[in-house]
């Protein structure tokens, strides 16, 4: 099991707003809205795919994707929270901007 990256809220970094090693996870679930892949995003920022992916599933439950991504953070969630096993290649993407299919 990869180590679980964590989602950090601190009045001190990031102006409280919630950030993953100092990246918030608003600009990392936007780029890949805009349609970028989990992997393209991780390298530009310098995070694992696991830490994409936990962002975009915080951004699509509580941030400003959740009535985008509500469909694919549902789906998302039981692996996530250790319900099930967790394959980090296996993981969709949610949908991009508009909807468009991805690929």
């Amino acid at each position: 099991m990869p180590d679980r990256p964590v989602i950090t809220i601190d009045p001190g970094m990031s102006f409280g707003a919630p950030h993953i090693r100092g990246v918030s996870t608003e600009a990392i679930a936007g780029m890949v809205y805009a349609g970028e892949d989990f992997d393209t995003v991780a390298a530009d920022y310098g995070l694992s795919r696991h830490e994409v992916i936990l962002a975009c599933w915080y951004e699509g439950s509580a941030g400003s994707y959740r009535v985008e991504w509500r469909s694919w953070t549902l789906a998302v969630a039981p692996a996530l929270g250790g319900w099930t096993p967790l394959d980090l290649a296996a993981v969709e993407e949610p949908p991009a901007k508009g909807g468009e299919p991805r690929g």
